[in-house]
């Protein structure tokens, strides 16, 4: 049965099935890489992506780096092409042999030429370099995630994807991304599906990088008291206010403990807006206004609901100046206690805000 799509009040009509060029494929997984990262084990939440970053053999199509230092190789191809059996192996396989044997700083400096001059360690602001450590760690120990995103998944592909993550060492795993995009009129819809990752959490529970335990609630405070006593209380009463708000936790898996922070919507699913990190001189709370960049009435929505508390730290104006590229990171203890109680309220309205507003169009 096919797909039928319509606007509202409208008829039914059948959607255009496809993509004009594998750019465009390209193009949305830069945009959202959490598309291919929420099917991956192990994985942040906060995600970053190059396009065309240069290994010496030719560029990779899709680079992500996640805050804890994962590396994911995207290849994409349509599958209309002839190379999407065959060659897009040896391509992808050849990046990462190439990306393999760099350094963080030779990583660093292809990221920022193929990005506009920024590198990644400053994208995710890794002030205190333990993102930077995890990168060069994972180049060293060719610790990738292999992704190869297509229009269409068929039974070649699947064969390969399964053969590739029997024969390879626990730290690459292989996946098949399935991206089927439908489009009518203005209206585009997109249906993705993944083929390996039940073969590649396997791989991952025998990597003892990728099977780190997340930090708990418990152990982040016993950090705090340790080493920032004067950021611990606030950061207990910005925890305790968050989930009072309906949010949900989940800790981190980086060398320092983290907590995350996620909120579900309709409109939206599962995000994690707000995170508190142990960072070297002190906790921090981070805003991710970056996540959300390619969601304009999202992004807006958020930046607006947190600039309305008076007083507040986070440098709003700079995060739009600067294109909502950054995710600011400030000291916990520029908080007062109003500013703690008000955040939570503030970043859920944003998103009920959001939503409506979508309902709405």
């Amino acid at each position: 049965m096919g797909i039928l799509i319509r606007e509202r009040g409208g008829d039914w009509q059948e959607p255009v099935m496809g993509y004009d060029s594998e750019k465009a494929l390209q193009a949305i997984i830069h945009e959202h890489p959490s598309l291919v990262t929420g099917s991956l084990p192990g994985q942040a939440d906060t995600v970053i992506a190059c396009r065309e970053l240069e290994g010496g053999v030719g560029p990779a199509d899709v680079v992500v780096l996640d805050a804890s230092g994962n590396l994911t190789l995207v290849e994409c191809k349509l599958a209309r092409n002839p190379e999407v059996r065959r060659k897009v192996i040896g391509q992808v396989l050849d990046y990462a042999s190439r990306i393999w044997q760099m350094d963080a700083d030779e990583f660093a400096l292809a990221w920022a030429k193929a990005s506009g001059g920024v590198s990644p360690f400053e994208a995710l602001e890794d002030e205190d370099g333990l993102i930077r450590a995890a990168v060069a760690e994972n180049l060293a120990a060719a610790r990738f995630r292999i992704v190869l995103a297509v229009d269409g998944i068929n039974d070649d592909l699947r064969r390969i994807v399964e053969f590739l993550n029997r024969i390879t060492v626990p730290e690459t795993g292989v996946i098949a991304l399935e991206l089927e995009r439908a489009s009518a009129g203005g209206t585009e819809v997109l249906i993705p599906t993944t083929f390996g990752t039940d073969f590649v959490e396997a791989k991952a529970a025998a990597d003892p990088v990728a099977r780190r335990a997340r930090w708990s609630q418990e152990q982040f405070f016993e950090w705090c008291e340790e080493n920032d006593p004067a950021g611990g209380p606030l950061a207990r009463r910005l925890v305790t206010a968050l989930l009072g708000r309906g949010f949900i936790l989940e800790g981190g898996n980086g060398q320092r403990p983290s907590v995350n922070f996620g909120l579900t919507t309709a409109a939206y699913g599962l995000r994690w807006p707000v995170g508190i990190a142990a960072r070297k001189d002190g906790v921090t709370v981070e805003i991710r206004f970056s996540d959300y960049k390619a969601i304009p009435e999202l992004r807006d929505a958020l930046a607006e609901a947190v600039e309305s508390i008076p007083g507040i730290p986070v440098p709003v104006a700079q995060v739009r100046e600067l294109g909502f590229e950054k995710r600011p990171s400030i000291p916990i203890r520029d908080f007062t206690p109003a500013h703690i109680d008000a955040l939570p309220g503030a970043v859920a309205r944003a998103f009920e805000r959001a939503a409506a507003d979508v309902q709405q169009a």
